[in-house]
């Protein structure tokens, strides 16, 4: 698999190294598909929180 986003700060690498200092081993293709989640998961977190309902009042659920 291809690593999508090479502008991205988290390489697979360094989360293989993360996730084994943690007692997870993955491979070089589940780091890039975890990682893919999370920056998607990310951005997904981000949109929410900025997104102004119609009064223009920021949604916020915290």
């Amino acid at each position: 698999m291809k690593y999508l986003n090479p502008k991205r700060s988290v390489k697979p690498q360094k989360a293989i190294k993360i996730l084994k200092e943690n007692g997870q081993e993955v491979t070089h293709e589940q780091a890039e598909l975890i990682l893919d989640f999370m920056y998607k998961f990310g951005q997904i977190a981000v949109d929410i929180y900025v997104t102004k309902d119609e009064k223009g009042e920021e949604n916020r659920t915290a």
